[in-house]
């Protein structure tokens, strides 16, 4: 009998994965931030990289490779979003 607990995480994660997607693309394409909260962003990550040393303390596949694509996801958004408002806090463009 297969063991479903693996393949409900790995179905949740990749639902999750498909979830980031759209923004991601979007943000890359239009540059735009500005309807992205920096502090969302920055959780979001820190939340994916906490999840990651747990997958490996408890040894989850799903934990560690979701959470892994999802840092990876997020992290051009934070990189733009950081930028973006440097310039607005610096006064350039």
């Amino acid at each position: 009998m297969l063991d479903f607990i693996p393949i409900l995480g790995f179905a949740a994660g990749f639902i999750l994965i498909i979830a980031y997607v759209p923004q991601v693309f979007k943000t890359i394409k239009t540059k735009s931030t500005k309807d992205i909260s920096l502090l969302f962003t920055i959780l979001i990550f820190t939340g994916d990289v906490l999840w990651i040393i747990y997958g490996i303390i408890i040894n989850s596949s799903p934990l560690i490779l979701t959470n892994s694509v999802l840092a990876i996801l997020i992290s051009p958004i934070l990189i733009i979003k950081v930028k973006n408002d440097l310039k607005k806090y610096l006064g350039s463009s």
